[in-house]
């Protein structure tokens, strides 16, 4: 009996640290958004979901740069079609 309540919460852990690595969030939220337009990347303006949305994934709507230190470095962060309200 020992044993199976041993692996009975092992089985627990292993599942509930997997759950918390699949609910983390992308750090790129944090950070603040661009979107492009041509050759250029211009901040987006206001907040997402109040003032922008990214609908119909299959393309990048908003980038980040991972590194102020470079600054024409702009990485993809949410998929959809950029639209402003």
């Amino acid at each position: 009996m020992k044993k199976f309540r041993a692996i009975l919460m092992t089985l627990a852990i292993v599942v509930s640290v997997g759950f918390a690595f699949a609910n983390t969030q992308n750090p790129c939220i944090f950070y603040e958004q661009y979107y492009k337009q041509g050759d250029c990347y211009f901040p987006v303006p206001g907040n997402f979901g109040y003032h922008y949305i990214c609908v119909s994934m299959g393309s990048v709507c908003t980038y980040w740069q991972p590194n102020i230190l470079e600054p024409d470095y702009f990485v993809p962060c949410r998929t959809g079609t950029f639209i402003t309200y």
